[in-house]
């Protein structure tokens, strides 16, 4: 018997892809955002996602490999970096596509070249519009293009990049990296007009249509979670404003009832419950006291198994169907929860940390942090069961 266990809902995963794919224009490309283990949901996804997107997006080379070892045979771009010869030569072997950020990359690709046996390995040139991570600025971009232009057996396939404050639709900072991106394709040279270009993450996809471009890459929200309860409500807010209006003049109309379904359940079981009167400690350092006699259940699930230590005291659970509270303590591989006005819960209930009656996005609110961080830090020793 497993102590602790996600289900996967693949059915809601290609829900929500079905859903985004009706945002878009027929020509524009879908790309499925599987990096961090497919943010804590595993790849066990991906006979769900195939047949849905037109290719998926990883953070490295390691990455592709294995979903490459899993069957996936479209196309895969790597959003990250890469260090040496070994990968380029991977990553032209398996037909990726990797991103260009820096000086450094045209450099090592003309040191290293690809093999002429192999087909040409595609690149994509990151524009930095304005997040200040990664990628060229505007000015650098026609140098870029020369100097990639030279190297043998190299095509330019695509330019994008990633904007910083999408989930905001207010956002001056959007206009202004939109403004720039745009100005930089317009200035590329004739015959690098028809790349691929692409700046849309999943907020931006909902929120700036005119930021779908060739291919968007949507992430959380593939999973079921909107990016923010801000794109939430300036989603649903747009929606409104748009029901009188006519359908033929509208892309968005056709989808005022879209909805996400959340994929990821994480459960768990009560192991022990400890009868403790009023004015007890519960947990290192004591600090949570009972005010009445209380009954508290202890979980197999800590900061180890990604339940974060800063839902101390804060977070909740749902056992029987009723919430309970995370408290004390959470240590490394067990938490306490209060079952007091649970009378029904016994050893070996179920416990659910995340799913039904609490999500992601309350979880994650409770803890200070986002859901991108909760479900990306489950870790992978926690088996996953694909339904």
């Amino acid at each position: 018997m497993l102590s602790s266990w996600l289900t996967i809902d693949r059915q809601a995963i290609a829900h929500n892809l079905q859903a985004f794919r009706k945002l878009l224009k027929p020509q524009t490309k879908l790309f499925g955002v599987v990096k961090s283990n497919a943010y804590g949901h595993g790849l066990g996804i991906l006979s769900a996602v195939e047949p849905l997107v037109d290719g998926l997006a990883v953070v490295n080379v390691a990455e592709g490999l294995e979903i490459r070892k899993l069957g996936f045979k479209k196309r895969v771009l790597v959003l990250g970096p890469f260090f040496d010869h070994e990968e380029l030569l991977e990553a032209q072997k398996n037909n990726w596509e990797l991103e260009i950020t820096k000086q450094e990359d045209i450099t090592h690709s003309q040191f290293a070249l690809p093999s002429s046996l192999l087909p040409e390995l595609k690149v994509h040139i990151k524009v930095n519009t304005g997040l200040n991570r990664l990628g060229f600025s505007s000015s650098e971009i026609d140098n870029v293009c020369s100097q990639l232009q030279k190297i043998p057996n190299v095509r330019i396939q695509g330019i994008f990049s990633h904007l910083s404050d999408a989930e905001n639709p207010a956002s001056l900072q959007t206009k202004e990296q939109m403004h720039i991106f745009n100005q930089t394709i317009q200035n590329l040279p004739p015959e690098l007009q028809n790349i691929e270009k692409h700046i849309a993450a999943s907020s931006a996809t909902l929120l700036f249509p005119g930021s779908h471009f060739d291919l968007v890459r949507i992430g959380i929200s593939m999973y079921g979670l909107w990016p923010s309860q801000e794109t939430h409500d300036a989603w649903h807010a747009m929606q409104a404003s748009t029901s009188s209006s006519s359908p033929s003049s509208n892309l968005e109309f056709r989808t005022l009832n879209l909805e996400l379904f959340p994929a990821l359940t994480y459960q768990t079981k009560i192991m022990c419950i400890q009868n403790v009167p009023a004015g007890s400690l519960v947990g290192y350092g004591g600090s949570y006291r009972t005010r009445r006699p209380s009954r508290i259940a202890t979980i197999p699930v800590g900061y180890y198994e990604g339940l974060p230590r800063s839902l101390s005291n804060k977070g909740k659970v749902v056992t029987c169907d009723k919430e309970a509270p995370l408290v004390g303590r959470i240590c490394m591989n067990m938490s306490m929860i209060d079952i007091t006005d649970i009378p029904e819960a016994t050893v070996n209930s179920d416990v659910t940390l995340i799913g039904k009656g609490i999500s992601a996005d309350k979880q994650a609110e409770l803890a200070g942090t986002i859901s991108y961080e909760l479900l990306s830090r489950i870790p992978e020793h926690i088996p996953r069961i694909y339904s």
